[in-house]
């Protein structure tokens, strides 16, 4: 590796809102990284506990910290993304949450592959710890290194799509990142409150290179916790859930024809995803007659019904046993939706 190429700056980017019980978890992890180039900018979204005098410790501390320090909760994830950008033309970049971390071995690891296979963008595994007893609950790891280019794209969909619906894991080349911004903001799509902003904005990030890679080990831990905002119920759940559908579809179908099992996995993807959105549905605070008004707007939408419609075959079981699901939804709206 050239001396040229170690000294691309290497930008590392949390954003902490009340955070000071995982914060230095969060830090440390990245700081013990191996990098000779490393800038981590830690930011606080209006926090009101200790938040913030932990950053100005480990900034005083330690000069590749850089505090970003806001009054109130202002700054959404990809925004603040874009302001950094502007002061890096070259280089790379990754995400980390204030409550998660990042393996010893990260950044060593994702650089080798994404410099020895020319990549726009590395991916790795991810572990689903318990946050109350920091118990594996679940490991997403390939077990192979896979790089993707033109049709592998398409090809290789249900092997890499679990890899790209968050944004932490991830290792961006700082002009791909730039590029993938700009046509984010030309779509001007965001759901507010809703998860599936970074797996439309990570499609963006896609369509804007040549090679992508998933690297086959678990570097990334990510704290589960019972009652985050990601568990709860947002109105828009189901419309985020029908533009990720079709923004994936159209990125596929850039490479060729998609394949029936390729497509039952986008179907059975959608439906996963209207399971959740039941399930924080019958779970959330809405009067019986918002609950049985929702659940009908979802049954009824046109996406919902072509893949009702669909004939699937026998691959993906929830696929298959979808007229039962939607059997015991209608169960369920008749009883009132508890």
């Amino acid at each position: 590796m050239s001396k040229d190429e170690r000294a691309k700056p290497v930008v590392m980017l949390t954003i902490a809102n009340n955070a000071e019980k995982t914060l230095r978890r969060c830090i440390d992890s990245v700081l013990d990284q191996k990098c000779e180039s490393l800038l981590y900018y830690v930011c606080d979204n209006g926090s009101a506990d200790g938040t913030r005098s932990i950053i100005n410790e480990y900034a005083e501390n330690d000069t590749r910290v850089v505090p970003i320090l806001c009054k109130d909760n202002c700054w959404r994830l990809i925004e603040l993304v874009s302001t950094i950008l502007l002061e890096h033309e070259d280089g790379y970049f990754a995400v980390l949450d204030a409550d998660d971390e990042y393996k010893p071995g990260f950044l060593e690891k994702m650089l080798a592959f994404i410099r020895e296979n020319d990549l726009g963008l590395a991916l790795c595994g991810s572990d689903d710890v318990n946050a109350d007893t920091d118990e594996l609950c679940s490991r997403k790891e390939l077990g192979y290194d896979l790089v993707l280019t033109g049709k592998s794209f398409l090809t290789e969909y249900l092997n890499y799509r679990r890899y790209i619906y968050d944004f932490w894991g991830k290792l961006y080349t700082t002009p791909t990142l730039r590029r993938a911004y700009i046509d984010y903001c030309r779509s001007n799509v965001w759901f507010a409150g809703i998860g599936r902003n970074f797996e439309l904005f990570n499609y963006s990030v896609l369509k804007s290179l040549k090679r992508a890679g998933v690297l086959g080990e678990s570097l990334h831990k990510h704290y589960v916790y019972p009652d985050s905002q990601s568990t709860r119920f947002f109105p828009g759940r189901i419309e985020a859930s029908v533009s990720v559908y079709y923004t994936a579809l159209e990125f596929l179908t850039s490479f060729g024809e998609v394949d029936s099992v390729t497509q039952d996995y986008l179907y059975a993807v959608y439906l996963g995803q209207i399971n959740e959105v039941m399930e924080r549905l019958i779970s959330s605070d809405l009067s019986l007659a918002e609950k049985r008004s929702y659940m009908s707007h979802i049954f009824s939408h046109p996406l919902t019904n072509e893949m009702m419609a669909h004939e699937a075959g026998i691959q993906f079981r929830n696929l298959s046993e979808r007229h039962k699901f939607k059997t015991e939804m209608e169960k369920l709206i008749a009883a009132g939706g508890a």
